[in-house]
């Protein structure tokens, strides 16, 4: 199977050759995946690997303005993340998770939902 026959397979639940795959890594494994394999080509390195590839998209953001701070920022569901620094880089977390506290439908409802005409 192709790596789309594959996943199409998956997803409408037909049996496939194997399970599809994917790959999230922090910027510091694709810089080494990059030196090791002689190319910044994402779709290349995913060959090398037998790497399926699930990619997404998704529209544009127009919404209002987020919060954006040094080394924090929240995105458009309120989700905060912040900058962590490790021995082999730094990349963002997730650290504030605006509905941790939620235990009613009245939170739920007092819960700023992302409005869909914020996207493009």
């Amino acid at each position: 199977m192709t790596h789309r026959e594959r996943v199409l397979a998956a997803v409408n639940h037909q049996p496939v050759d194997k399970f599809p795959t994917d790959i999230w890594a922090v910027p510091e494994v694709w810089e080494k995946l990059q030196v090791h394999f002689d190319t910044r080509d994402t779709l290349e390195i995913y060959d090398h690997l037998g790497i399926d590839g699930i990619m997404g998209i998704a529209p544009r953001y127009v919404g209002p303005e987020l919060k954006k701070e040094d080394h924090y920022y929240e995105n458009e569901w309120g989700f905060g993340y912040s900058l962590q620094k490790y021995q082999g880089g730094e990349y963002y977390e997730q650290t504030f998770f605006p509905l941790a506290d939620a235990e009613t439908i009245e939170d739920l409802k007092a819960y700023q939902w992302p409005d869909p005409n914020w996207y493009d």
